[in-house]
């Protein structure tokens, strides 16, 4: 009983210590944006990206709820709301749930979602498409992507087990393999 008290006394000092390091200063980019952050990325020119899980009706009331994609400038000043991402000729509503923004290797943003499970690779410079694909080798709900230097990106589902796998794709979003088979629930 003392070694269990003792161990919680330290992590509790440990924790005042380590918030005591954070300042609040502000509300950002405003207090006018809320809800549900599920993902957010910073490109290489500094605009932050980010997208709720949660859809709402952003394009019309009662119709079209969407998980949009906010890109806000450095300064916070909102730079573009993405309802839609064209890659060649197929757009896409973003009216499955964000499962998370990353960065790829060469800089564009990669949107993860679920219902449909896709992956699409947005162009940072431009906002518009540069590769998407429909996600069915995770074996479950996809969760955000991971890009190692050479750029390979990597998708794992959100409960592993049984056909689950963490699955591997080349810059352009062709299906590489998989890394790992059925990872661990």
């Amino acid at each position: 009983m003392k070694k269990f008290l003792s161990t919680a006394l330290f992590v509790t000092l440990l924790c005042s210590a380590g918030f005591s390091q954070w300042t609040y200063e502000a509300a950002w980019p405003d207090t006018n944006y809320k809800g549900g952050t599920h993902g957010i990325a910073v490109d290489p020119d500094g605009k932050v990206w980010t997208s709720s899980y949660y859809q709402n009706n952003w394009i019309a009331p009662d119709t079209v709820k969407t998980c949009p994609i906010f890109v806000f400038n450095p300064d916070g000043s909102l730079l573009n709301t993405l309802y839609t991402v064209t890659t060649g000729a197929v757009t896409d509503t973003l009216k499955g749930r964000n499962r998370g923004l990353s960065v790829a290797a060469d800089g564009d943003i990669l949107y993860v979602q679920s219902g449909p499970s896709r992956i699409i690779k947005i162009n940072y410079q431009t906002l518009q498409g540069a590769a998407r694909h429909d996600i069915t080798e995770v074996g479950s709900s996809p969760t955000k992507a991971a890009s190692s230097s050479d750029g390979t990106i990597y998708v794992g589902p959100v409960v592993g087990g049984g056909t689950t796998a963490i699955a591997t794709y080349d810059k352009d979003l062709n299906y590489l393999g998989n890394a790992v088979t059925g990872p661990a629930n």
